[in-house]
């Protein structure tokens, strides 16, 4: 349904009676055009030598950048997502 309104007002040239703001890639990206990314993963490392001592031991690492995104798409599921 919102596709075909989406359509219908980009035909007429209004959007402003849409159900959702629009918003310009700029204005989304403070201007710079790319997109903060920020990612984190998780270990827990389970050892043991030879010698018989053992650990355990969890490793985080993080990191950010900013990324020139071509397309993006939104999926909508339902429940839970999984």
């Amino acid at each position: 349904m919102i596709g075909r309104r989406l359509v219908e007002a980009l035909d007429r040239g209004d959007i402003s009676r849409l159900p959702f703001a629009w918003r310009f890639l700029g204005e989304r990206t403070g201007g710079s055009g790319k997109w903060p990314v920020t990612a984190t993963t998780n270990w827990t490392v389970v050892w043991q030598s030879n010698t018989g001592v053992s650990g355990v031991d969890a490793l985080t690492a993080t990191t950010a950048d900013q990324w020139d995104v071509g397309e993006y798409r939104t999926v909508l599921v339902q429940g839970s997502g999984g």
